[in-house]
């Protein structure tokens, strides 16, 4: 009688008990995988998933947040070593990929909350690929600006570093109206956007002079150069009350400025955090 309930028990038991290969993770609900896809360190990761089956598929368009981190195919000290040219052939493909996971993510219809997009490479040998690898990564930086105004992205970063960087340290960089600038002032007044980090690499930004970040209270500009149209007057007036009301912290780090004599006046109200860090106008050169 024992043996037979015991024999009962253990039946039941191996009916209820999964086998071995049992796909667990997709009997979950689709807002804890949602969860899981949003913890990825790189969005592209989280697209791949959608081959894993059809009840991953389309599931990453619904994460809030979407990461991107370059991860070089080879060693870093490799990638060092082959010069500029191997570092900007690597960033135009990793521009590529991550243009392409937005194109797809706009299509979606979902919202995005939060879009960080960073490319560091520690060393890069200096070589012919440094003007590509500023002109890919103006540009780059250009659309993504323009994609997370035009999205409504709430929380927006991006950031370049692959030394030397962007390689303009020489005075035309700053008056050649020919080489790439990444514009302010071609965008739309951004509604949702509440905070902002560009780390740019060195590029040029041109200043909007009209743009108003309405939300925007956290603000970071990094290793960035100003052209000389507007300069640091602009600069001055996008920080201040009339272009961001909202404004609380301020970051300015490795910001350089073309002209000697000019001078950052910031007129913030509700500003009460800032950050200064190696912002400096350019040296004049006497001969």
């Amino acid at each position: 009688m024992d043996s037979t309930a015991e024999d009962v028990r253990d039946a039941k038991r191996a009916r209820l008990a999964p086998s071995a290969d049992a796909d667990l993770i997709s009997a979950l609900g689709d807002d804890v995988l949602v969860r899981v896809l949003g913890l990825t360190a790189d969005a592209r990761d989280a697209v791949r998933t959608g081959a894993l089956s059809r009840r991953w598929r389309g599931l990453w368009t619904r994460v809030p947040a979407l990461r991107f981190a370059y991860r070089p195919a080879i060693e870093p000290d490799s990638l060092a070593a082959a010069g500029a040219e191997r570092c900007a052939a690597a960033l135009e493909r990793y521009v590529s990929s991550v243009n392409h996971v937005l194109a797809r993510r706009a299509q979606s219809g979902n919202a995005i909350q939060t879009l960080a997009i960073s490319f560091v490479v520690a060393a890069c040998a200096p070589g012919p690929g440094e003007e590509r690898i500023v002109t890919a990564w103006t540009r780059a930086a250009q659309g993504w600006i323009r994609h997370a105004v035009q999205h409504g992205v709430k929380s927006f970063a991006v950031e370049l570093h692959a030394p030397p960087e962007a390689t303009v340290t020489r005075q035309d960089d700053y008056d050649d109206d020919k080489r790439p600038v990444v514009a302010f002032d071609e965008l739309l007044c951004p509604a949702k956007l509440e905070t902002m980090r560009l780390a740019l690499g060195g590029a040029r930004l041109r200043v909007p002079a009209t743009v108003v970040f309405a939300s925007l209270t956290d603000l970071s500009l990094e290793r960035i150069k100003i052209t000389p149209t507007g300069g640091a007057h602009l600069l001055g007036r996008l920080v201040s009350s009339a272009s961001c009301p909202r404004l609380r912290k301020l970051v300015l780090r490795k910001v350089r400025f073309a002209r000697t004599e000019e001078k950052l006046l910031i007129e913030a109200e509700a500003l009460s955090e800032l950050w200064l860090e190696d912002v400096y106008r350019r040296r004049k050169i006497c001969s």
